[in-house]
């Protein structure tokens, strides 16, 4: 999630570079959607509160619900307060750091999402549209999305906090680099006649 918020950050801020933006979110989304997927795996027979938990703590913590990571915190606290002058002081003052800062995640939104069967259900052919749009010769069609596919990258672009819009839709992309296309001035007689035309069957892929 951490590469998608870079591709769909440079998507917004960098429009001479806005097509490899948007193939580097979507390619780094369809990973975030089988990584998932593989996640939901252990809790697919859970009930629906689980199932959320589960998820929002997967998020939170980077862990498949083992609560390994908070295991490991708690040792690492309990080291510095046995182990250093004003340990227990310094153990609480880090603790309540990290809690503000677990707390700071936005897992509820996609565990909200993601706890109803539907969607969760959707991962893998998501994760595949979107690979292959990240992959697509034909600039033009990378935001040709499906509802499934527009649904999971809005769901990902909140919880990064990037914009919906960038990622869903607007112009598409300038496959010579530019933020948009601009039109070519008319040429006169004189000039098309000059100028050797191009055989159709040796048209290169952009």
């Amino acid at each position: 999630m951490a590469a998608f918020r870079f591709f769909a950050e440079r998507a917004q801020t960098r429009p001479r570079h806005r097509e490899q933006a948007l193939r580097g979110a979507y390619l780094t989304a369809a990973l975030a959607c089988i990584a998932l997927d593989s996640a939901l795996e252990h809790v697919v027979y859970e009930d629906q509160g689980s199932r959320y938990r589960a998820i929002a703590d997967g998020v939170t913590y980077g862990d498949a619900g083992d609560a390994r990571v908070q295991s490991s915190i708690e040792t690492v606290l309990e080291v510095i307060a046995k182990g250093m002058a004003n340990g227990r002081a310094i153990s609480m003052q880090a603790k309540d750091a990290l809690e503000r800062m677990f707390e700071s995640v936005r897992a509820d939104i996609i565990a909200e999402h993601f706890t109803k069967e539907h969607n969760a259900g959707a991962l893998v052919a998501v994760a595949k549209e979107l690979d292959d749009r990240a992959h697509s010769l034909d600039a033009t069609k990378i935001q040709t999305l499906s509802i499934d596919a527009k649904s999971v990258l809005g769901i990902f672009a909140d919880f990064v906090q990037a914009k919906r819009t960038v990622l869903l839709s607007g112009d598409a992309p300038n496959p010579a680099g530019g933020s948009s296309a601009k039109a070519e001035p008319e040429r006169s007689g004189a000039e098309e006649t000059s100028k050797p035309r191009s055989d159709p069957n040796q048209a290169k892929l952009l």
